[in-house]
């Protein structure tokens, strides 16, 4: 099993204020994105029976923190009665869930003590206290309670237990917290290179979009990252200044607050799914990616791909896409392509195709390869050599062409799944500037569906489809828009959302990397 999922949080500050509402719509956001893991961090709160019932029930596994996270926890016997207590207590109460996949001791403290420095900032006594507390607690107390209460889950020591993102000789060796991206502002790519054999951690910021912003802010005074509202919602010192970064690598500068809002999510969506799909080729080498995290505690700008007002960002659309049961994992500028699959009930045939096609949609070439069968019963992997040569002749076709792939089962013709890639970074691309009247958008609703037709005449690239309000659940956004195909996305109002005091439709608006929405 290739665990698919994230790091989950607390759902809100004030524990007793989320409802079953709430956590059924969690778990429909989980399973509906093809994940299989949570990994309930450390530095939360163990959750209430309910949530362990329902995972039990979707069949999503949960990876279970114990509440112990980046510091250092005393060592002395009342502290560890204390805590002896609350083990046993929480033990036997989660003991009886299936979901229940693994216990882990503690989130980054023994990366902290071998890594952040604490032997250089503290004594020498204090910090040899330190490593003798954390043997007693982690690496005797707990797993001695588990041995009596719950003898056949494994245990892991720390989270992550021996590999340091920055030693990168390192990451064969386990499972990774790998914040060389964000903290250590390497690029994307570099999740192509960094391969742990779990990848338990990674992400990047972005902010809420501009209807969630709206509940906590004024767009006459407050929409401004300097503003004092937006400084409050990020608590990052480095955050503003790290989703820049990202941004000016792939995309073009951000040309007002709203444009960065959009960027942001673009770019945390892009970036992390580009990991994903590493991660999943690298089965079975690497057999999990749980990035960074799902949700929210409050309203902030943070590494969540849904916000705390349950408003899906793109990093959750773009997870829902790279998590899919079979996927293409491009690298189309190195000429390279991968095709990851979960496990088949029996072997498939399967035929992939590649359109290259200008920004207007116009076929420049199209290349069919050989069809390939895909075996059954087995996390697996096929490697495709992309003929570049056939594909762009020309680096004017490279800057100015996109190239869509189409996978389908060989047999029935039907498309398994499809992908639009480029061969240049988006701020090198010559996209044509989106005019009033190269697309239309039309919103119609029948019973408590809303129905989006959009069709355009030229390349959408990243296209968000606001509708202005929160509560509405789309079926797809953050898409590439392709010129002349026709599109119909879904949106219904999540289960948890607040009452609309209006039965007008809402004012749908479109947002791509040409047009300003």
């Amino acid at each position: 099993l290739f665990a698919k999922g994230a790091n989950y949080i607390p759902g809100t500050l004030l524990l007793p204020t989320r409802t079953e509402a709430d956590r059924k719509q969690l778990f429909d956001d989980v399973a509906g994105s093809h994940f299989n893991m949570l990994r309930v961090w450390g530095g939360g709160t163990y959750e209430e029976d309910a949530f362990y019932d329902e995972a039990d029930a979707r069949g999503i596994l949960i990876w279970q923190d114990f509440m112990f996270a980046c510091t250092a926890y005393p060592g002395d016997s009342a502290f560890l009665k204390n805590v002896h207590s609350e083990l046993v207590y929480n033990i036997r109460r989660l003991r009886q869930h299936p979901s229940v996949a693994t216990w882990c001791g503690n989130n980054e403290i023994r990366e902290a003590l071998k890594y952040w420095g604490w032997a250089k900032r503290y004594p020498k006594e204090v910090y040899e206290k330190f490593w003798h507390d954390y043997e007693a607690l982690f690496c005797k107390l707990i797993p001695e309670t588990l041995r009596e209460e719950d003898p056949l889950r494994p245990y892991i020591e720390s989270s992550p237990d021996t590999v340091n993102w920055g030693r990168p000789q390192e990451m064969g060796l386990g499972e990774s917290h790998y914040w060389g991206v964000w903290y250590g502002r390497q690029p994307f790519e570099i999740l192509r290179e960094r391969m742990p054999r779990f990848m338990s951690e990674f992400g990047v910021q972005s902010f809420p979009m501009l209807p969630s912003i709206s509940r906590f802010a004024r767009p006459e005074t407050d929409y401004d990252l300097e503003s004092d509202v937006m400084k409050a919602h990020q608590k990052s010192s480095i955050g503003n200044d790290v989703i820049l970064h990202y941004i000016r690598q792939d995309y073009p500068e951000p040309r007002d607050f709203a444009d960065f809002v959009y960027l942001s999510q673009v770019m945390q969506g892009r970036g992390i799914a580009l990991g994903i799909r590493a991660q999943r080729a690298a089965a079975p080498f690497c057999m999990g990616s749980l990035y960074w995290q799902l949700n929210d505690a409050w309203p902030a700008v943070s590494w969540s791909s849904i916000d705390y007002y349950g408003e899906w960002k793109g990093l959750q659309y773009e997870a829902k896409r790279a998590f899919a049961p079979i996927i293409l994992v491009p690298d189309t500028a190195r000429g390279k392509m991968l095709l990851t699959y979960d496990p088949l009930p029996r072997q498939r045939q399967v035929s992939l195709t590649a359109e290259v096609r200008d920004c207007s949609g116009r076929l420049i070439r199209r290349h069919t390869f050989a069809p390939e069968t895909l075996p059954a019963r087995e996390v697996g992997r096929l490697k495709v050599e992309l003929p570049m040569e056939k594909l762009f002749t020309s680096d004017a076709e490279r800057n100015g062409a996109f190239v869509h792939y189409e996978l389908r089962d060989a047999r029935t013709k039907a498309l398994i799944t499809e992908l639009t890639d480029y061969a240049a970074r988006t701020k090198e691309l010559r996209l044509p500037r989106t005019k009033a009247g190269d697309f239309t958008l039309k919103t119609t609703r029948r019973a408590g569906t809303l129905f989006i037709d959009i069709q355009s005449k030229t390349l959408l690239k990243d296209a968000y489809i606001d509708l202005g309000e929160t509560g509405w659940q789309l079926s797809d956004n953050f898409l590439d828009i392709l010129p002349g195909r026709r599109y119909r996305l879904r949106a219904t109002r999540r289960q948890n959302a607040p009452a609309r005091t209006t039965t007008a439709l809402p004012t749908v608006t479109l947002r791509s990397i040409t047009t300003a929405g």
